[in-house]
């Protein structure tokens, strides 16, 4: 049965960070990992110390659609702004907090990618959410 682009940009998952001793979820957008984004996640880690925020914040902006985040207790901290810009209080997270928040969405991606992984009746190798 062949599935639709559509199904595919809408599609979300679920990833569980770990950052010095707390945990939170992430919800994050399947179909706006693409190539060019994992290129542009790889890249904005790398040179988050070097130019500050701005380029790891359009990718949070892009990919998550919600997080346990909290700006104060019971207040979930925003992604974006009214406009889908990133939202001005994502300039307060840590780079570290960040990069941590990509690197899980794509190992988790990855991981669930290759669990996923199964042979069709033809034989050709599938691969679901």
């Amino acid at each position: 049965m062949p599935i639709s682009l559509k199904k595919l940009q809408s599609m979300t998952d679920t990833a569980e960070i770990f950052f010095h001793g707390e945990v939170a979820e992430v919800v994050y957008r399947v179909g706006a990992i693409t190539a060019e984004s994992f290129d542009d996640i790889t890249a904005a880690i790398e040179a988050a110390g070097d130019d500050g925020h701005s380029e790891v914040d359009l990718l949070i902006a892009k990919i998550v659609e919600s997080w346990d985040v909290e700006s104060e207790p019971g207040k979930m901290l925003p992604i974006v702004d009214g406009d889908g810009a990133p939202a001005p209080e994502l300039a307060a997270l840590p780079i570290p907090f960040k990069s941590v928040v990509l690197t899980a969405i794509m190992e988790h991606s990855a991981e669930k990618n290759e669990k996923s992984g199964r042979r069709s009746r033809r034989g050709s190798l599938r691969r679901a959410r």
